[in-house]
């Protein structure tokens, strides 16, 4: 029924489905918790290289690591703030695997709720099988006396009286499906 279900997380990038490997994102994990806790800062010298690009370094309890140029200055921004934003975003796909699974209980109990209430309210051939218990059903009949192509149809309530005595209708009509009564609106 949950055919191509996966504990990997699908992703859409650039119009290509890719799937984000769990055992990847415990690597990545890993190496998180393995790193120098922060704060991590990065900072710009005041006074440019001789060539005029910026460099700086990235300022934490390990201490100092250099960077020069503009590119390595958004680098070194990235860096920086990985040792906040890795934690984020590990702790937000958790949160969403487990939203996710959770969703997933929801549609087998809802897909099975639905199985159930469709099997309980289809209509039964009188051909298929009778009613098990004596009582009122709704039933669908046609004219017996009707000689075209296309017997008049009817809906009613109608009596099962059990094998011997079939359904309580007059000779005039057949019992063609039948199914439970619903039940009767609650209130008022």
């Amino acid at each position: 029924m949950f055919d191509g279900i996966t504990t990997d997380v699908e992703t859409t990038v650039s119009d290509k489905t890719e799937y984000v490997k769990m055992d990847k994102l415990d690597e990545i994990r890993a190496r998180c918790e393995a790193a120098t806790l922060g704060p991590w800062e990065y900072k710009t010298n005041r006074h440019p290289n001789l060539n005029g690009t910026p460099w700086g370094w990235i300022d934490g309890p390990a201490g100092n690591m250099c960077w020069s140029g503009y590119q390595s200055r958004i680098d070194a921004d990235f860096i920086a703030h990985a040792r906040e934003d890795i934690p984020y975003l590990l702790a937000e796909i958790e949160r969403l695997k487990k939203h996710s699974e959770n969703l997933r209980l929801d549609y087998v109990d809802l897909l099975d709720r639905a199985e159930k209430a469709e099997a309980e309210s289809r209509w039964i051939p009188v051909n298929e099988r009778p009613p098990e218990k004596l009582g009122r059903y709704l039933t669908a009949y046609v004219s017996t006396c009707y000689k075209g192509d296309n017997p008049k149809k009817h809906v009613g309530e109608l009596d099962w009286a059990g094998e011997k005595c079939g359904w309580l209708i007059n000779g005039l009509h057949k019992v063609t499906h039948w199914r439970p009564l619903p039940e009767p609106p609650k209130g008022e």
